[in-house]
């Protein structure tokens, strides 16, 4: 297997059989750029896609994006965490499996790989599957590495999932300290607010979540959570705007998803 190593870099890889290994000392600043290069690409597709309301093509746009990189990152550790990252966004989980599995880092970037396995095991677990063993993984990693935003978003959102609303607002607002798109994030802690009828702190987190995100209204689960809140919060003069944006922009959320939220 022949591997070809970044220019700047100016250090030697190492492979063992088929698995990259990487020194984190030799692809830090390396691995650095490319960090802030996948940040800039983020935010870049993310602000096109939300202004022109077509989300549906984030994940192949950002894939095909982010591969034009590898002559620049390959090999740094960050690219493959997000190129696995990417996969498992646009569904092709088998190829995230195979960038995980051919490729080691040990070292600070390690924890970004460790963590896109886990992505990867949360985003194959059926949402009536028993959450049990992935949770307890990301609380082992979480309580490895407390101040990974990142790590404790995932588990925010597995916890989510588990319907543990509590646990998951705790770990989710550790999260709102990372570099990323935080969104899902404050979706994830509205929810987990309704789920808790704090609608107050509820309303709070869908009014982040607006101002992060010019297609809010295109939203159908965000719009249902905003209602459900204005509801139980009686400003029913705000419940029927949302109700004629959100019969305007996704109609079939009104037929299909309102009973989700008792609306």
């Amino acid at each position: 297997m022949m591997v070809t190593c970044p220019m700047k870099s100016k250090l030697l890889c190492l492979v063992t059989g088929s698995v990259l290994m990487l020194s984190p000392k030799v692809f830090a600043s390396s691995a650095e750029q490319c960090f802030d290069s996948y940040n800039e690409l983020t935010s870049t597709a993310l602000s096109a896609a939300r202004q022109q309301r077509q989300m549906d093509g984030f994940a192949a746009t950002m894939l095909s994006q982010w591969q034009l990189q590898a002559s620049n990152c390959q090999g740094t550790g960050i690219y493959e965490a997000r190129l696995a990252q990417l996969h498992i966004l646009h569904g092709d989980y088998a190829k995230a499996q195979a960038v995980l599995t051919n490729t080691q880092l040990v070292g600070d970037y390690g924890r970004y790989l460790e963590l896109a396995t886990l992505w990867l095991e949360y985003s194959q677990l059926a949402v009536d599957a028993d959450p049990t063993l992935l949770l307890t993984r990301l609380k082992t990693f979480t309580a490895k590495h407390a101040d990974f935003a990142e790590g404790q978003a995932l588990y925010g959102f597995a916890l989510t999932m588990a319907q543990q609303p509590a646990e998951a607002i705790v770990a989710l607002k550790k999260s709102l300290t990372a570099p990323t798109d935080l969104y899902d994030t404050y979706k994830a802690l509205t929810l987990n607010y309704v789920n808790l009828q704090q609608y107050s702190a509820a309303n709070e987190m869908v009014n982040e979540a607006y101002g992060m995100n010019p297609a809010f209204s295109s939203d159908p689960e965000a719009m249902l959570m905003a209602i459900k809140i204005s509801i139980e919060l009686k400003d029913f003069k705000t419940v029927d705007n949302l109700f004629k944006v959100l019969n305007a922009r996704t109609p079939q959320a009104m037929q299909y998803e309102a009973h989700t939220y008792d609306l």
